[in-house]
């Protein structure tokens, strides 16, 4: 029987496990832009590479790892692409965050805007190509037909 009933304090089911670029500067960038807490770091020993680091963002966990080629570990930044974004999604000051994630080293690919869906909304890359989208439910989504939907996504 699978259960995830009685996973250690802290811990969720499902994990980003992110290999980047640099890893104690995209901790840095991580604390600076997205005010994530540090839980822990372990370095392969007598290097500065992170092997494995653990960080929350709210009440959310996510994990760190630094390039490793002999594993086949890349961050996007290397390879030139990505298939994954990250979603965090706030209860208010999304222009705030994501202008602290611009400031902090971010590349803005989508500024805050309102939008159909109901949520005001936001997209960014982080200096090791992770995209990571934001959102925040607003109270009055613009009202947008399927045809001005169809242009906006062209």
């Amino acid at each position: 029987m699978i259960s995830f009933d009685g996973l250690p304090e802290g811990a969720q089911a499902l994990t980003p496990y992110l290999t980047v670029k640099d890893g104690n500067k995209m901790v840095d960038f991580y604390q600076k832009a997205f005010g994530a807490e540090v839980i822990g770091i372990h370095h392969v020993p007598d290097t500065d590479l992170i092997m494995h680091g653990a960080l929350k963002i709210g009440g959310s966990q996510f994990f760190v790892n630094d390039e490793f080629p002999q594993f086949g570990k890349f961050a996007p930044a290397t390879t030139g692409q990505t298939s994954t974004t990250i979603h965090i999604q706030l209860a208010q000051g999304l222009d705030e965050f994501y202008a602290r994630a611009v400031a902090s080293g971010a590349t803005g690919l989508m500024e805050p805007a309102d939008q159909f869906w109901g949520d005001r909304f936001a997209v960014i890359v982080d200096p090791s190509g992770h995209h990571w989208s934001i959102g925040m439910v607003i109270a009055n989504p613009p009202e947008m037909n399927p045809e001005e939907i169809k242009q906006m996504l062209s």
